[in-house]
């Protein structure tokens, strides 16, 4: 957070989150909207944020408090399943980059799944993000497939096949 050192809270994500998850997926360059964040939240998904504080009580006025409420450092969503839990999403605002937010909200979802009886977590991740490879083979994901064209191009980057990743709990 550009110098400012800041206690981050974590907390389980809500559909109220929706407008703050898709603008943290729109920082970087993810394709979720509300929309989806929304109708994942109501649904099975979970989710994870991470925030600052509250400079104080919020408003008695729902949408005055969430325009004031801080935006978000970084957030995770996994689909849960009988045997596998699926990472859908994981994002880390780009100001707070390189403070191992990843790998803590990682760590969240392998304590909820291992409390769930999960066997295993999987993920996707496009060929060329080196940095979230980087981040996820230390949390010990290794790559078991590659889906060729997965991630489709666009004006500022080319088609991309998506790496399978998976971490045996």
């Amino acid at each position: 957070m550009s110098g400012v050192t800041v206690a981050l809270q974590l907390r389980e994500a809500v559909a109220a989150d929706a407008s703050r998850l898709a603008r943290l997926a729109e920082q970087v360059g993810g394709r979720w909207d509300e929309a989806a964040f929304a109708s994942s939240l109501i649904g099975t998904a979970r989710g994870w944020v991470m925030t600052a504080p509250p400079l104080g009580p919020p408003p008695a006025d729902a949408a005055l408090a969430a325009a004031l409420s801080p935006a978000l450092a970084a957030a995770v969503m996994v689909q849960p399943g009988p045997d596998d839990w699926e990472v859908l999403d994981l994002a880390v605002a780009p100001a707070c980059q390189g403070q191992g937010l990843a790998r803590h909200l990682l760590s969240q979802v392998q304590t909820a799944a291992r409390a769930a009886g999960t066997q295993r977590l999987l993920l996707e991740v496009r060929a060329g993000n080196g940095r979230a490879r980087q981040v996820y083979a230390a949390a010990g994901f290794g790559e078991i497939g590659r889906r060729l064209g997965y991630y489709a191009g666009s004006a500022s980057a080319p088609i991309e096949d998506a790496l399978v990743l998976a971490l045996t709990l």
